[in-house]
């Protein structure tokens, strides 16, 4: 009766497998005898998964030719040979260490599903694989953040703390040491497609995987959708949340729920747009959209000179419910430019005879050319347009271009993302108002980190109720007295 003999090597290799009749030698006296393995296909394994960029690697003894691998039947890839493999010496496979091969990869490049992978020693297949492949649709995912706690890992009791890194693709790990807890902050924003809301929560998550914090994300489906805005702060109350950032869609209509959360403990911080009273909440980090709209305003009036007394003025506001950023940027602006504003609180109440219509857009680029549209219908002489929000401002600028008095009109905006501060260096805008939607963000986190750990909530900018985080004029166009970067110089500020 016959016998299996089966040798292995570290990580599950056949080195070799028979049968053995009865009375034959030992397995230790046939080693010697039996041709052993040479070259090893370490990465990718038969039947993994991979996703993000990693290490093909393996390891062979003496290579005849050029290493190489290729996939799907594709051109052929350089193998770099040489790496130390101290584990194959031990093992006895090789007689020195220096037989490793290796080459760093996208996975992505191949896309989702099953793929093959063969190494060549020269013009001979040494190894092949069969494997899976997980990517985010696209070969390399781009302007992303992220980052999550996994709770009892590596052991019970600890926290380990993932981030997302664009270099390798993959989520890695943040610290060495682990968290006992994680703390738990939310952030509500208008909606999920204005860049300037999801450039702040870039901002707010990469801060967050910095200090080591859980960040859960909510936005509304369009501004002023107050509905989702009241759920989201609910659920981050019932999940126990120690704070909660918001750009609230309409903070009057917020209040209550505001109230209850800081009622149970929850510390609420507003971020761009103020409340009403301001101490709804326990602090604001925003831009002073007053001076903000003033900055456009004054430079609109200097730029235009005599032609200022006669002009004719739209402004494409975000909508008649009177938000506080509505009407300071507004009223900031109308000051600026020379209009007796009347009652600072208010929109709409002047009587200035430059004022030939106003628009409600919904902060958006659609909404901006629709209510453009409206107005040049109504007035085609318009030569001034104020934009609550780039956005707006691009919309708008199609609506003129379709009218054909593009080249007759001076766009004025608040924002300074990326997309604006071209549209400067393009001409399509004369002048914006740049914020810091990432500085917000990230001082909102510290924040919240800094309540939960000492108690001390942040202090307001002197005069003001509200936490200043800057704004910067940018023109191509510069005017004296009127503090101003150009559009270049801008392009190094932006954001989105």
């Amino acid at each position: 009766m016959g016998r299996i003999v089966v040798i292995m090597l570290q990580g599950g290799l056949v080195l070799c497998c028979g049968l053995s009749p009865a009375g034959a030698q030992t397995q230790e006296e046939m080693l010697p005898e039996t041709p052993a393995i040479t070259h090893v296909l370490d990465i990718p394994a038969a039947g993994g998964l991979y996703s993000g960029v990693g290490a093909i690697h393996g390891w062979i003894c003496e290579p005849m030719g050029e290493l190489t691998i290729r996939f799907n039947g594709g051109n052929p890839i350089p193998l770099l040979y040489g790496a130390q493999r101290a584990d194959v010496l031990a093992a006895g496979a090789c007689d020195h260490a220096a037989v490793g091969f290796v080459t760093i990869w996208n996975w992505s490049e191949l896309g989702d599903g099953e793929h093959t992978a063969v190494v060549y020693d020269g013009e001979a297949a040494i190894a092949e694989r069969t494997f899976t492949v997980a990517t985010f649709g696209v070969p390399f995912l781009t302007e992303a953040a992220g980052s999550c706690l996994i709770d009892d890992f590596p052991a019970p009791g600890e926290t380990a703390h993932f981030t997302w890194v664009q270099e390798t693709q993959h989520l890695e790990l943040e610290r060495g040491e682990m968290l006992a807890s994680a703390m738990l902050v939310g952030l509500i924003t208008k909606t999920d497609t204005n860049p300037f809301f999801v450039t702040m929560r870039e901002a707010a998550l990469r801060k967050a995987a910095e200090l080591g914090v859980e960040l859960r994300t909510f936005s509304g489906a369009y501004d002023g959708d107050t509905e989702a805005q009241i759920a989201a702060i609910e659920s981050l109350v019932a999940a126990g949340a120690q704070g909660i950032l918001i750009t609230p869609s309409d903070p009057a209509a917020l209040a209550n729920t505001v109230t209850a959360a800081r009622q149970a403990g929850v510390i609420v911080i507003a971020l761009d747009t103020p409340f009403d009273p301001a101490d709804t909440v326990d602090v604001t980090f925003t831009t002073d959209n007053f001076k903000a709209g003033e900055l456009i305003g004054r430079w609109a009036r200097s730029t235009l000179g005599e032609a200022a007394q006669t002009a004719k003025i739209a402004t494409l506001d975000l909508s008649e419910a009177h938000i506080p950023v509505d009407v300071l940027r507004n009223q900031g602006f109308l000051t600026g430019f020379g209009v007796d504003i009347k009652d600072p609180t208010k929109m709409y109440d002047e009587d200035d005879a430059r004022l030939v219509g106003r628009g409600s857009t919904g902060g958006s680029e659609e909404g901006g050319q629709t209510a453009m549209e409206i107005l040049l219908r109504k007035d085609p002489g318009i030569t001034l347009v104020y934009t609550i929000n780039e956005p707006v401002a691009a919309g708008a600028y199609q609506a003129l271009q379709a009218f054909g008095v593009e080249k007759d009109v001076l766009i004025v905006s608040i924002d300074g993302g990326c997309p604006g501060v071209r549209n400067v260096a393009a001409g399509v805008l004369g002048a914006t108002a740049m914020q810091y939607p990432l500085r917000m963000a990230a001082l909102g986190v510290e924040a919240v980190v800094e309540f939960v750990q000492t108690g001390k909530k942040p202090a307001t900018a002197p005069g003001l109720d509200f936490s200043d985080t800057g704004v910067t004029l940018v023109t191509d166009q510069s005017v004296p007295g009127i503090p101003s970067i150009s559009a270049e110089d801008g392009l190094r500020e932006c954001w989105g």
